[in-house]
Parts: C-alpha cells; sequence; structure tokens
C-alpha cells in the first residue's frame, strides 16, 4: 500500500520547500529577471557567468511553479523506491549535468537558440525517466481511438503534468 504524504520523503519535502519559498522572495524583490539564461547580452557581452548556477533554482512565475511543485511531489515516489541519499545524488548530478550541457547547446547553435527560462524543468525532466522506469504503474485502463483501443497506464497523468509544464514555458 501506498505512503500518504511526505512520509519518507525528506529530500522532496526540502526541494518543495525551498522551490515555493525561493519564488516567494523572488516575487517580494522583483529579482526575477535576473534568473533566465541568456547567451546574449547577458553571458558574453555582459559576463554574467553566475546565471549559469542559478537559472535552474526556481520558477519565475505562478503557472510554472504549481506544475513543477505537482511534478515533484508525483516524483517523491522516486526517492522512496531510490531512497534519500540516492535521490539527493540523482537530484545534484542531474543538476550539474544540465548546467553545464545546456549552455553548450546554446552555443553549438550558433544563437538561434538564445533564451532559457528559469527552472529546475531540466531535473523534473531527467527525474521522470528514472520514474518510467522505476516506479511500477498501479493500474491500466483503454481508451478507443477510432476502432481500435490503446491500453494507457495510470502514470499518464504525470506526463501530462509534465507536458504541460513543458508546453508552457516555450524555447526561446
Amino acid at each position: 500500500m501506498q505512503q500518504p504524504g511526505f512520509t519518507s520523503t525528506p529530500i522532496t519535502k526540502t526541494l518543495l520547500t525551498l522551490l515555493l519559498t525561493l519564488s516567494l522572495l523572488l516575487s517580494l524583490t522583483t529579482t526575477k529577471p535576473l534568473l533566465h539564461l541568456q547567451l546574449h547580452p547577458h553571458l558574453f557581452p555582459q559576463h554574467q557567468f553566475h546565471r549559469l548556477l542559478t537559472f535552474q533554482l526556481t520558477y519565475t512565475n505562478s503557472g510554472e511553479l504549481f506544475f513543477g511543485i505537482l511534478l515533484l511531489y508525483h516524483l517523491r515516489l522516486l526517492e522512496r523506491a531510490f531512497g534519500s541519499r540516492k535521490f539527493l545524488s540523482s537530484v545534484l548530478l542531474l543538476w550539474a549535468a544540465t548546467s553545464a550541457v545546456i549552455p553548450v547547446l546554446l552555443v553549438a547553435t550558433g544563437g538561434r537558440w538564445n533564451y532559457v527560462p528559469a527552472g529546475p524543468t531540466p531535473v523534473l525532466w531527467g527525474l521522470l525517466v528514472a520514474y518510467r522506469e522505476v516506479v511500477p504503474a498501479v493500474y491500466t485502463f483503454g481508451v478507443r481511438i477510432g476502432e481500435g483501443e490503446v491500453g494507457v497506464s495510470d502514470k499518464v497523468w504525470v506526463y501530462v503534468v509534465a507536458g504541460q509544464l513543458a508546453a508552457g514555458q516555450g524555447v526561446g
């Protein structure tokens, strides 16, 4: 039987609290424009390299924050499956990897993509891959499409939330 709420998930609870607190502080201090990652003019002409480490700290609007928190809440099952130490290691590794890879990809596109919105969406999507593999489906149901029927598991709702989070941010 599944445990309710944040039972046995201290890392997820801490990450949710940090996301909410940082988002509130950004709103109160009007420092939201300092978090997104943009090659020109912020990184190269102005040398604001702190953005490479801070663009994944928190979301800058309430819609993204809501869907990000909802997705992280569902990913608490991954922390229960992995254990807190392995889950934290996975989060930190994904944060470091995406903080290094995303700017390289922006430079590799030759300025075609210049903007990455703030938020830990790359980390959450990385955890979503592990969620797909580790967390078993509880039930499946059929969806009728034309003449046929497609089997869908209960995890589809987590993917819908992740899709909404990705669609809300867009690509610069």
